[in-house]
């Protein structure tokens, strides 16, 4: 019923010398640019209009880099826990770069420059340690950024076709993949880097997806049905945090939850043997206990409204086993049985008279009756 979407992207960085540093020196010191590439992942989707199950060399994924900051500034000294001061958000190492994606798959190669086809370099003190962040929106409206606490947070706007992602990474993991002994607090450095830790930015789906199959219910109805239009009714506003410890999505507080992210122009023809997938997929804010659905048909042998039926029902979360919200990178398939209207019939049966009782009148009797 769900499917987990995780991208990976791999940044190798190394650069030259040191100078003091708590970290033993290079044995190399020969400056190498900062070369950012992909490792494989797991990532698949079944019908994809909108969401990205790979990369095709036209998405923009955008990155940012910062220096790690000690306490007292000193060389040696203990790094800055995430939210108490640990950047300096208006002095990165790597500001919000624009790169293409790998051309296919979900590997491969790509060029994060700092000026023209110039590389970024690591700081040649290797006591400098970075953290690295990277998101992507499609063609969402991004509004100026907003940072503070360590965060930086962009305000924006979906319609239900965008599959926004953001990325960081994971310390522990990659430096598993150290020639020698490297801690992950000495990740990522240039020391780190030239025995072989790369840093690997995790793309994540910050929205949840949902997926459609439509069927024909059974019925009298002898008429076609077309289902023409699915839509989920919410927010279309919220906030996508792309650095720092809290990262990811969150629904604007202040929307009035009423606008439409729609599957147009299906014309779908539904049977009554089996579901008929519907191409495309809506994906909207995560962590909702419900979501509302709206499915627009057209009718044959079907007058009022100009032909059209609209259904509309609340799809709770717990209607799936363990769930109480839709989340965020998860996908939710909806199967939905559509009906034709019913023709109205009537019966028609004459109840029998019954004695109400016998009125007699005689106008001698009546002192109200007219003079002769």
């Amino acid at each position: 019923m769900k499917k987990l979407f995780v991208f990976a992207i791999a940044a190798t960085c190394v650069v030259a010398a040191c100078n003091k540093n708590p970290l033993p020196t290079p044995e190399d010191e020969t400056p190498v640019a900062v070369q950012f590439n992909t490792k494989t992942i797991d990532a698949s989707v079944t019908r994809t209009r909108a969401a990205v199950d790979a990369w095709t060399g036209n998405e923009d994924l955008y990155v940012y880099g910062f220096a790690v900051n000690r306490q007292g500034g000193a060389d040696d000294g203990a790094q800055i826990t995430l939210g108490s001061g640990r950047y300096d958000l208006n002095n990165p190492f790597i500001n919000n770069v624009t790169a293409k994606s790998p051309a296919s798959g979900t590997e491969g190669g790509i060029n994060v420059y700092a000026k023209d086809t110039e590389p970024f370099y690591y700081d040649i003190n290797t006591s400098v340690v970075y953290d690295f962040y990277g998101y992507y929106y499609g063609n969402a409206t991004l509004s100026t950024a907003v940072k503070a606490n360590d965060a930086i947070t962009y305000p924006i706007t979906i319609d239900g076709t965008q599959d926004v992602m953001y990325a960081t990474t994971d310390k522990d993991v990659d430096v598993e993949n150290a020639t020698t002994k490297v801690e992950s607090y000495q990740a990522y450095g240039s020391w780190a880097a030239r025995r072989g830790v790369q840093p690997t930015l995790n793309f994540q789906h910050a929205l949840s997806q949902f997926t459609f199959n439509v069927k024909k219910g059974a019925g009298s109805y002898t008429g076609t049905l077309t289902v023409e239009e699915i839509q989920i009714v919410g927010s279309n506003k919220g906030n996508l945090t792309v650095v720092g410890k809290n990262l990811g999505y969150v629904a604007a507080a202040d929307d009035d939850q009423n606008d439409s992210f729609k599957l147009s122009s299906l014309n779908i023809v539904p049977v009554t043997n089996d579901y008929t997938p519907v191409d495309g997929v809506l994906m909207v804010a995560p962590n909702q206990a419900s979501v509302t659905v709206k499915v627009t048909m057209g009718a044959t042998l079907y007058s009022p409204n100009d032909g059209k039926i609209v259904y509309e029902f609340e799809l709770p979360a717990n209607s799936i086993q363990g769930k109480t919200a839709f989340l965020a990178g998860e996908s939710y398939k909806v199967n939905i049985i559509v009906y034709g209207p019913e023709e109205v019939k009537f019966d028609v049966t004459l109840a029998p008279w019954t004695d109400g009782g016998t009125i007699n009148y005689d106008p001698d009797n009546d002192n109200n009756a007219p003079a002769a």
